[in-house]
């Protein structure tokens, strides 16, 4: 459940919520198999498991959401990130891609608002979000 639907305000309705791309598991098997490949133990099972920590961390305690008021956001497990921002307190947007990224569709939402920047990793369709919350913006 999203954090902006447990907190919603007077007039306000839910625009869109950003999901993570299951692409971000892609370096985590990327290095269990060449470790799998070259280690011989049992106890390399238990190493293989802490690969996949940081993306299963990423996958399901990544949230961003986007209101007609404001941009919702929350990054973690133990230590965790939020951001609670008015729209017109945002001044930038920016996204960025790596290869995995621009190969199977997910990237990097840089969110600048003023004296801190915010970056949610691994957001499917990161274009299509920024396109929504610019849309907000101009209205």
């Amino acid at each position: 459940m999203s954090v902006l639907k447990n907190n919603l305000r007077k007039d306000e309705i839910v625009i869109g919520e950003a999901s993570i791309h299951w692409g971000v598991f892609i370096p985590a098997i990327i290095w269990s198999f060449f470790f799998l490949l070259f280690s011989h133990r049992i106890s390399t099972l238990f190493i293989v498991i802490l690969f996949f920590f940081p993306a299963i961390s990423k996958y399901f305690f990544t949230e961003l959401s986007l209101s007609n008021k404001r941009l919702v956001g929350k990054i973690g497990v133990i230590k965790t990130i939020s951001l609670d921002n008015p729209l017109n307190k945002i001044n930038s947007i920016s996204i960025s891609n790596g290869l995995f990224g621009k190969l199977f569709g997910y990237g990097d939402i840089c969110v600048n608002t003023g004296g801190y920047t915010m970056v949610f990793h691994g957001i499917r369709n990161p274009q299509e979000f920024s396109n929504l919350i610019n849309s907000q913006l101009n209205r």
